[in-house]
């Protein structure tokens, strides 16, 4: 249980503040450092690219030595959200950002193995569901900081020394609790390889078209929600609350896999993500905070269900090395964010939030339905 509670609280500080709390800090941002107006959208982009390198970067060691790469995560989320507290200039700011974005792609995927040399196999679905949902944990605990009478560089630094503490204390869970966790895994021949890479071929693209579509939300959502009306910029730490509140009922995804399928909880979850996305629409063209707010919190119980939905799906198809499989999966979502953000920043100076909206929730709904067009696919390597 110390090790389910320290994971979640580190996926929590690489996701909910590392990673999204550019976004959500954005109105502040724009407000207290004018410099920085350019490259907001492009820093949201620079995050998500950063995350893909390091979740590369981790897919090649972390079944090997999870727990360096566990250490790692935290120090880039301590340097991503002190380099944020105190950048003004727009090159340290896009550099501070991208440094935090490489916080959550070393994380996922070193609890991945961490999580399953330590739990009971009937146990580790829903074990890795609970560590997942620290997203949601982290979007409230940045939420309230945005909502402290605080300025924005004491907001980071906060984040800063909470990333730090709770990596540290994982750490040391998964040294007493995962012992064997860390030792070397033989790599699969490269048949197997070649079969796990095409067996996650599906699910990798289906990720990349909804990661596309939920970047307008991360990347752009409180400042949409600002111009429209609908709230303050001193308020927006609330759709952050809603979000996670949302998204804490991403510890039943395990649950939700088993009963439907994989394929089917992950074109189920995708298609609610988009309805929350339109819900938002409504919201923008109302000026209305409550619906706003009720909005986000259906989209972030499906995001965070969506990506658990991705650690599941990589576990099956590849269970011998599903470090690295999560790796894959999260790297094409993230990529898919990537080019979402720099497209919507794009779009942002010629089009209204209404067809930003729909082509966002389009897109996610896409993902889904193409993830469940195709026939189950099963473990790609026979277990011995």
């Amino acid at each position: 249980m110390l090790l389910a509670v320290t994971g979640m609280l580190v996926i929590a500080s690489a996701y909910g503040m590392a990673r999204f709390g550019v976004g959500l800090f954005a109105p502040r941002l724009l407000a207290d450092r004018t410099t920085l107006g350019g490259v907001l959208g492009w820093a949201g982009a620079a995050q998500f690219t950063s995350y893909c390198l390091a979740a590369a970067l981790a897919a090649r060691f972390v079944d090997r030595y999870p727990r360096p790469v566990l250490l790692l995560a935290g120090t880039t989320a301590v340097i991503g959200c002190a380099g944020v507290a105190w950048a003004t200039n727009p090159a340290v700011f896009l550099a501070a950002a991208t440094v935090g974005g490489m916080s959550g792609g070393l994380a996922s995927a070193a609890l991945v193995p961490i999580i399953d040399g330590a739990v009971a196999p009937h146990r580790s679905a829903t074990v890795q569901s609970i560590a997942n949902s620290g997203s949601a944990a982290g979007l409230i605990g940045a939420g309230l900081i945005a909502l402290l009478p605080v300025g924005v560089e004491v907001a980071w630094l906060l984040m800063a020394l909470f990333s730090g503490t709770v990596a540290t204390l994982c750490w040391r869970a998964s040294r007493t609790r995962s012992g064997e966790a860390a030792l070397p895994h033989d790599r699969p021949a490269g048949s197997a390889r070649l079969a796990i890479r095409s067996a996650l071929a599906l699910p990798g693209v289906s990720a990349a078209i909804a990661g596309a579509g939920s970047a307008l939300v991360w990347s752009f959502g409180p400042l949409l929600v600002t111009d429209a009306g609908a709230l303050d910029a001193a308020s927006t730490g609330t759709l952050w609350i809603a979000a996670g509140v949302g998204g804490l009922s991403a510890i039943l995804t395990g649950k939700i896999a088993e009963r439907w399928g994989v394929e089917g909880a992950w074109c189920g979850l995708a298609v609610t993500t988009a309805a929350a996305i339109m819900l938002l629409g409504v919201a923008l063209i109302t000026a209305s905070g409550l619906l706003a707010i009720a909005a986000m919190i259906v989209f972030g119980g499906a995001y965070i269900s969506l990506t658990g939905v991705l650690i599941l799906w990589a576990r099956r198809v590849a269970p011998g090395t599903a470090g690295a499989a999560t790796s894959i999966l999260f790297i094409a979502f993230t990529l898919g964010q990537a080019a979402g953000s720099a497209l919507f920043g794009l779009l942002r100076g010629t089009l209204g939030p209404t067809p930003l909206i729909v082509l966002a929730a389009g897109l996610c709904a896409a993902g889904g339905l193409i993830g469940r067009a195709f026939p189950s696919t099963k473990s790609a390597v026979p277990r011995p």
